[in-house]
């Protein structure tokens, strides 16, 4: 091993060195000391004139001047060196024989032990694969609360739209003296127009991709393109029904409920039975206290509740509404929830539908997914968007 560079950081004396090289022979301060042999001079001595006597002692050095001196000479004549001097062609039962002595305090052995080199995966990583699991993590949600909450209709098997009779002016009656002609009101019937959209979408994947996929890649975009073939179709249903709804407000969310059914009540003739929440909406419902601080509609044992909410579920009722939370929908600024009936709209569906073809230039495949949907406001301000105007 030839050191072209190297850094020193330190030079102390032991009594059992690495090198032996390096052992420290002897100690000049450790050597009798010379006594000068010079004869003092005569303190008769007198002194001629231009003479001068001194009587200046020189004083002799101190050991430890000497003991480093000593030290600085000896540490040069000795090769220094920045790691131990190691021999590393061991077997693997004089490796393991040195790690017994190491644990025990021998030098020697911590230096063979210290000195051997590391394998890491970073350096092998050829003989360390990467695994994947099959379990994806990733929300596939294809949950449509909204539209599922509403009255269902089958879908007509042809056209891009169809119609629903819609009564205007209804024949009336009164109260009739005897002799005089009878009420008589004309009965007028319009149409409601509803339309069909088509929601869909699709993707092209290369064959690799379709073929040599675990878990299967086709599987997976199918799910994911389900799950937003219903987010969108709730949101359409949603977009639809509310088209034109009508504004109930109370000091309190409690109080706009409360007139929130009123009203529905005023345009159907019947109480309504559903209370639909979104996200924000949700969050509100569970941080409702009464006056003492008790939870108003999610409390473990309720007294006199105005609602009661499943912990840790999104089901329960509201003032007697069956509640409805669906991360799909945004109410909308300053709305705290929508009050209405279920039959207050019908919502129509065809269902998913799957297509795939092949591409055969290419070695691709095409997948899609659509479906058609519809949705009809039968009573439009029968749907009451909830204020609070404290």
């Amino acid at each position: 091993m030839v050191i072209s560079s190297a850094k020193l950081i330190e030079v102390s004396l032991v009594t059992e060195p690495a090198i032996d090289s390096a052992r420290v022979a002897e100690v000049a301060a450790s050597e009798e000391e010379q006594v000068s042999e010079e004869a003092p001079a005569s303190e008769d001595q007198t002194t001629t004139e231009g003479e001068q006597v001194s009587d200046t002692t020189v004083p002799a050095p101190a050991v430890e001047t000497v003991e480093a001196q000593a030290t600085e000479v000896q540490a040069k004549s000795a090769p220094m060196f920045t790691a131990p001097r190691v021999d590393l062609n061991v077997t693997a039962g004089q490796y393991a024989l040195a790690q017994i002595r190491a644990s025990q305090g021998d030098l020697d052995a911590r230096d063979l032990v210290a000195a051997l080199e590391v394998a890491t995966t970073t350096e092998n990583i050829g003989v360390v694969p990467p695994t994947y699991l099959r379990d994806l993590i990733g929300i596939i949600d294809d949950q449509m609360p909204f539209a599922d909450s509403l009255e269902q209709g089958a879908l007509p098997a042809t056209g891009m739209k169809f119609y629903r009779p819609v009564i205007g002016t209804q024949a009336t009656t009164a109260v009739t003296a005897e002799g005089v002609e009878l009420d008589s009101t004309d009965t007028s019937i319009s149409s409601l127009e509803i339309n069909v959209v088509k929601i869909g979408g699709a993707n092209v994947i290369n064959a690799e991709l379709v073929e040599r996929s675990d878990p299967a890649y086709v599987d997976v975009l199918l799910r994911e393109l389900a799950a937003s073939w219903a987010q969108k179709a709730d949101a359409y249903a949603f977009s639809i029904a509310l088209g034109a709804p009508g504004t109930s407000d109370g000091a309190t969310l409690y109080k706009g409920i409360a007139k929130g059914i009123s009203d529905s009540y005023g345009v159907l003739r019947r109480v309504p039975n559903r209370f639909l929440a979104d996200t924000a909406n949700f969050a509100e419902l569970l941080q409702e206290v009464d006056g003492s601080a008790r939870p108003l509609f999610a409390a473990a044992a309720p007294q006199n509740a105005a609602g009661l909410m499943a912990q840790g579920s999104t089901s329960g009722t509201i003032a007697g509404l069956q509640l409805v939370v669906d991360p799909n929908l945004d109410t909308g600024t300053g709305v705290k929830g929508v009050v209405y009936a279920s039959d207050a709209a019908t919502f129509y569906r065809s269902g998913a539908i799957q297509i795939r073809s092949n591409i055969v230039a290419n070695a691709q495949y095409e997948i899609g997914v659509y479906g058609y949907v519809a949705c009809a406001p039968k009573y439009a301000s029968a749907f009451r968007n909830i204020t609070v105007t404290p």
